[in-house]
């Protein structure tokens, strides 16, 4: 089959644009006909964007797409034209609603929460874990976005906590680790299907449903350890004990310094807003072996559940 002339390959990515964006559509044709075009049509930005909005609007190849969204934030911001990735991004949401996409697949955003419910659930989650002698303190994306955004990030699909766990070496954080889930699991505040798997953190959930995802933290010689961000590279007493933070009518701990976490997490650009940003899983799988190898079930070469990429 001979390929198309460029005013051929163009109007195929005027209609995927077109009608790529409404989930009526047939996406099995409009993908087809993005595909056949050749390589060098499809590496152009018209393209990536037809073929962004047609899975968007099918809740098509998430993965993918999250790839393709972050290829054309970082090419854009090569190019000093961040405005054109944020000109697109905002359309995308207009397709997502109230969904979000992301590595995880295609999930409910945390702009569609009521902030005051959520942020209650969080403080009382919080008690909870507080009444049985755990510190708790806001972790991860929740941590980014009390600091930086004032609330949640609008393109995050969940809410981060971490637990401090007690021990004097890696061995017995790993145990004491194991017996809060069992605790916990036992007392009904954690999601019991997300335990079957195996991960080194666990969940629990928000009245709306949301995940909570509790990450251990523990303090070995005076240094601070978070899984999967923190390696023992901040004093503990830089950021514990967490301190109250006002957010929506309702107070959340955080950590006393929380831009030293921020920075191991996200990087020296944490303060920009990333909806294509992703965790390193194999950097953080080197750093943390001793504890990855401390929590393995016994008889399983891996069993930390833990992510690829």
């Amino acid at each position: 089959m001979p390929a198309p002339d460029p005013a051929s390959a163009q109007r195929v990515i005027a209609d995927a644009r077109e009608r790529g964006s409404d989930p009526a559509s047939d996406h099995a044709e409009i993908r087809a006909a993005l595909d056949a075009l050749p390589r060098h049509v499809q590496r152009r930005r018209p393209w990536l964007e037809a073929s962004i909005l047609t899975d968007l609007a099918h809740r098509e190849r998430a993965r993918k797409v999250h790839r393709q969204l972050a290829r054309m934030r970082r090419r854009q911001h090569a190019r000093g034209v961040p405005e054109r990735f944020e000109t697109f991004w905002e359309r995308c949401r207009q397709i997502l609603g109230d969904e979000t996409v992301s590595a995880h697949g295609y999930r409910r955003s945390l702009a569609g929460l009521d902030d005051a419910t959520a942020w209650r659930d969080v403080t009382r989650l919080v008690g909870e874990l507080e009444s049985r002698g755990l510190t708790a303190f806001a972790n991860s994306g929740t941590l980014l976005g009390l600091v930086r955004d004032g609330g949640f990030i609008a393109h995050d699909d969940d809410i981060d906590l971490a637990l401090l766990v007690p021990g004097g070496s890696v061995g017995e954080v790993a145990a004491a680790w194991h017996a809060v889930r069992r605790d916990l699991l036992v007392e009904g505040l954690l999601d019991a299907d997300f335990e079957k798997r195996a991960r080194l953190h666990t969940k629990a959930r928000t009245s709306a449903g949301v995940g909570v995802d509790l990450f251990p933290a523990w303090e070995l010689e005076g240094q601070l350890w978070v899984w999967p961000h923190t390696p023992g590279a901040v004093a503990a007493d830089r950021v514990l004990p967490p301190e109250p933070r006002s957010v929506a009518g309702t107070e959340v701990p955080v950590p006393r310094d929380p831009e030293l976490l921020l920075r191991l997490n996200y990087g020296p650009d944490w303060q920009v807003p990333d909806p294509t940003w992703r965790f390193n899983w194999a950097r953080a799988r080197d750093r943390f072996q001793p504890f990855i190898r401390a929590m393995r079930p016994e008889g399983q070469p891996d069993g930390t559940g833990l992510p690829t990429s």
